[in-house]
């Protein structure tokens, strides 16, 4: 059986690991929405 405290440590680790794919992904539609801009001339 799985321990308690080795759930949390997983737990936070995913926390941060979503954390960062959702940083990037911002970042990605930010560079998307700047490309398109510049793709229509605005």
């Amino acid at each position: 059986m799985i321990e308690n405290k080795k759930m949390k440590e997983i737990d936070k680790w995913l926390a941060q690991f979503k954390k960062i794919i959702e940083i990037q992904f911002n970042q990605l539609d930010q560079l998307l929405a700047t490309i398109k801009k510049k793709k229509n001339g605005q």
